[in-house]
């Protein structure tokens, strides 16, 4: 807990930005009053000078050399990009204990925040990257196939795919019946099914970029279930869906 400079309220440190050049590591003021200071001098300031001396070197740079801080007066930090660098390397140098003590604390306390916050962004990550959802569902996928029969899943999903992201994309796309990924209602697939396994080396085994396919939701779901991948049989059921 924290109490604001400004309106003197004890707060939660989750509300009050960041700063590595206070003790705490965290801003005087809390988020809202930090916010409605730099609103009002903006206000009265409508006429800013397109330069800024950095208060760390001291050297008269432009706006651009400096990150954004909604939070300051003029809506920029006070040290330049370089000089910000430079701070960041050495404050996490000399307090890496510290740091990863109040990570694992931070997290501890404010867990379902930072779960509602990951999810939020995973959902809106999927929905403009098709690249990014391809690698969540194929891992959710993979862990899942490992899950369900009770395995140690031990490497990492692009490992045991057995390419790269890039390459699996290449892989999927490259059918005659023109499936892309990202394409809505259409599913991702073991031409094998993955029920056939018996053991973790199977699990393996299937879950290799090459028994991976796109398939219709309709017919991967309702019509193919559980069974080995005929085409003959999706091609005529193509021809009349």
């Amino acid at each position: 807990m924290k109490e604001c400079l400004k309106c003197n309220k004890v707060l939660n440190e989750i509300n009050f930005s960041q700063n590595k050049l206070k003790k705490d590591g965290l801003d005087i003021y809390c988020k809202e009053c930090a916010k409605n200071r730099a609103t009002i001098y903006r206000n009265k300031n409508k006429t800013i000078p397109s330069d800024k001396i950095c208060k760390k070197c001291n050297i008269e740079k432009k706006f651009s050399e400096f990150h954004k801080n909604n939070a300051s007066l003029d809506g920029l930090r006070n040290t330049c990009k370089s000089c910000r660098r430079n701070i960041n390397q050495d404050y996490n140098i000399q307090n890496k204990k510290k740091i990863r003590l109040y990570n694992i604390d931070y997290r501890s306390k404010n867990k379902d925040y930072l779960n509602r916050k990951n999810k939020q962004y995973k959902k809106q990550r999927m929905e403009k990257d098709d690249l990014f959802k391809l690698k969540h569902n194929t891992s959710c996928l993979i862990r899942e196939c490992f899950k369900n029969r009770s395995f140690k899943k031990d490497s990492k999903s692009k490992e045991i795919l057995g390419c790269s992201w890039k390459n699996f994309v290449k892989h999927l796309e490259d059918n005659e019946f023109g499936f892309r990924v990202g394409q809505e209602g259409i599913d991702l697939d073991h031409i094998v099914p993955i029920s056939s396994a018996n053991s973790k080396e199977e699990v393996m085994k299937l879950n290799h970029f090459s028994n991976f396919q796109l398939l219709p939701t309709t017919y991967n779901r309702v019509v193919k279930i559980n069974k080995e991948f005929d085409k003959e049989h999706f091609k005529q059921w193509l021809k009349l869906n």
